[in-house]
């Protein structure tokens, strides 16, 4: 079925969706190229015979689980009081003087863009630094750090986690001097293909962009990643060293 797809959206990235055609009847789509969309024929009538959408005018629903207008959750904190203690970091959650405050609720919202806006050291930063708010950066000192996570949804469409098979999913990125972001979009799709909870994958991505932005250093592996509930979400030696040694976030 032909469709006016924006060029810029790459194959497959509706995979998993629906289509509603001119009835209102809803299909799952398959695959999609830049201007098709395959579906599976369903049962409208109950009749046992299966169709196909009819012609007119059909709309397009990806498998993303939050949809226009819904609030993005705020990031999970839950493992970082133990990652950090391993290097040596005091952070009480509980306690006024060191606890995660909920800075901004009203964050402007960025639509994923074409180009890769990720790159490292690139003026292209800008767009998603923009919707940054460290407000509390000026309190960072040698022995008081202050750190900056932007709960936001998805990154730019060729890192999204759509279509499934895409290789380089971001779970978050950090800009050098601005905060980290964490996208729970793509932890939920990662998740869902990659046999770990969209829970799991959210509190990694918290503790692996924590520790670029406290050992202030963008190498990898973060963490020793381990896709059970049951295990905590540790910093690999490596990075327990480049923390230790930190003088303050970044």
């Amino acid at each position: 079925m032909k469709n006016s797809l924006p060029s810029k959206d790459d194959p497959d990235r509706y995979e998993d969706g629906e289509l509603t055609d001119d009835s209102q009847n809803i299909f799952p789509i398959t695959k999609n190229g830049l201007d098709t969309v395959t579906v599976k024929k369903v049962d409208v009538d109950g009749d046992g015979a299966k169709e196909k959408p009819v012609a007119g005018i059909a709309t397009l629903q990806d498998d993303d689980a939050w949809q226009d207008n819904d609030d993005v959750p705020m990031p999970l904190l839950g493992e970082v009081q133990d990652a950090m203690k391993r290097a040596y970091v005091q952070y009480k959650p509980n306690d006024a003087d060191f606890e995660a405050g909920d800075n901004n609720d009203s964050v402007s919202f960025d639509l994923n863009t074409v180009t890769n806006e990720y790159k490292s050291g690139s003026a292209q930063n800008s767009e998603l630094a923009a919707t940054f708010d460290w407000d509390s950066q000026s309190s960072n000192s040698d022995d008081y750090w202050v750190g900056y996570i932007l709960g936001a949804f998805q990154p730019v469409y060729n890192h999204d986690g759509d279509p499934n098979s895409e290789s380089n999913k971001l779970l978050g990125y950090r800009i050098v001097g601005e905060g980290v972001a964490t996208f729970v979009e793509v932890a939920r799709d990662y998740g869902a293909h990659d046999g770990f909870t969209e829970t799991t994958g959210r509190k990694n991505a918290v503790v692996h962009e924590l520790g670029h932005q406290v050992g202030t250093y963008d190498s990898h592996p973060v963490t020793k990643f381990d896709v059970s509930e049951a295990n905590p979400i540790l910093y690999t030696d490596d990075y327990l060293h480049l923390i230790r040694n930190s003088s303050s976030p970044n």
